[in-house]
């Protein structure tokens, strides 16, 4: 019950353009807009450090990513989750995140 109030406490305040990331098992932000596919080898890279390259894509497209923190299988591939309001947000977080992959 407590975590439920702090959660809700966090929503009310939350600025707008706060990024909002989570790293875990489990997203906590429902159904997600967009699911992409993610080779194990660029996890780190797509995180960066402290969650920070997550952290500005998220900031500079209005969007809520998820990152599972492991696989549930043995496929080498996680499923990265988008959340957001508005399609072209969106999609320029997914190619920021290809970007990243391809660079």
């Amino acid at each position: 019950m407590a975590k439920e109030a702090i959660e809700q406490i966090i929503r009310e305040n939350r600025k707008p353009h706060d990024p909002v990331i989570h790293i875990g098992e489990k997203s906590p932000f429902g159904v997600p807009d967009r699911s992409i596919e993610i080779p194990d080898r660029y996890v780190n890279l797509i995180i960066g450090r402290a969650g920070d390259n997550l952290k500005i894509i998220s900031a500079a497209t209005n969007t809520k990513i998820f990152m599972p923190i492991k696989n549930i299988d043995s496929s080498g591939v996680r499923v990265l989750e988008i959340c957001g309001e508005d399609m072209f947000d969106i999609d320029d977080a997914e190619r920021r995140i290809r970007m990243v992959i391809d660079d």
